[in-house]
């Protein structure tokens, strides 16, 4: 079955893919989780005492919120796009990724809205420009990866918008794109847990999706377990998938672009 692949604009044709622990250990760099892979290459602006530009390394945050928990990750991006995993974690409150985002100095991340709007929505707009609130949705038939919407309640502040983003398009990104061609990196020591993280497993989290044929012939998404229809976890690989939403989104080409649609709003 012939489908339209949004990054690319070319069509191909799906086939099923699962991913699993040894496809995520196979992604291991030569750096230790807290420390960035890639040397620093964007200049910001910043010049040290003797005046020399101050370059840095993008990182990008992105946040899977549920009604108990606030699961975040970091990644950094190379020159060519390539994106190696940083730091993530689990907090009680979208308040407190807020906090972590602007400690590690995040350039820019995105927080899902859809569960808790009422503390997601919130602690973006307090962050100093940090962070959007993201949500996905869409299908096959929609050539836009994402859109900017308003969010209800927050017409007062125009500027302050959600990105709504094509959630099928993104995994493709994630797991056929980036994933098989190892454009995404993981520390060496992904396997070590720290204090606090013996109920959750990244590793799991981020093979948890499958792109598998149903019944009728289409392919679909799923995280249920191969041959049940119990769902795994699969918080950190939404994590995962919008921080390729807001890297895609920040080198939109802005001068063509038309992912603003002005009257629409972010619905429940």
């Amino acid at each position: 079955m012939g489908v339209y692949n949004h990054r690319l604009g070319l069509p191909w044709r799906e086939q099923m893919i699962r991913a699993d622990r040894a496809t995520i250990l196979g992604l291991r760099g030569a750096y230790k989780r807290g420390t960035v892979f890639f040397e620093p290459w964007k200049d910001l602006g910043d010049r040290d005492p003797e005046n020399k530009p101050i370059l840095v390394t993008r990182l990008i945050l992105g946040a899977d919120v549920g009604m108990d928990y606030a699961r975040w990750m970091i990644a950094a991006f190379s020159k060519d796009g390539t994106m190696a995993l940083v730091d993530w974690g689990s907090e009680l409150h979208p308040e407190h990724v807020r906090d972590i985002a602007a400690q590690r100095n995040v350039l820019s991340g995105g927080m899902d809205l859809r569960y808790r709007r009422e503390d997601v929505a919130p602690a973006c707009l307090s962050s100093a420009g940090r962070l959007w609130p993201v949500m996905g949705s869409g299908g096959v038939a929609s050539k836009a990866p994402f859109a900017l919407g308003a969010i209800p309640t927050y017409e007062k502040f125009p500027w302050f918008k959600a990105i709504t983003f094509n959630d099928r398009d993104f995994k493709t990104e994630l797991y056929i794109e980036r994933i098989p061609n190892k454009r995404l990196i993981v520390p060496m020591d992904i396997e070590v847990r720290l204090p606090g993280e013996e109920n959750y497993d990244i590793i799991e989290e981020l093979c948890a999706e499958r792109l598998e044929e149903n019944k009728y012939g289409h392919f679909a998404w799923t995280n249920e377990a191969p041959g049940k229809k119990t769902a795994r976890p699969n918080h950190f690989g939404d994590c995962a998938k919008i921080i390729c939403l807001i890297w895609r989104y920040l080198n939109r080409k802005r001068e063509t672009s038309h992912e603003v649609h002005e009257g629409h709003k972010v619905s429940g």
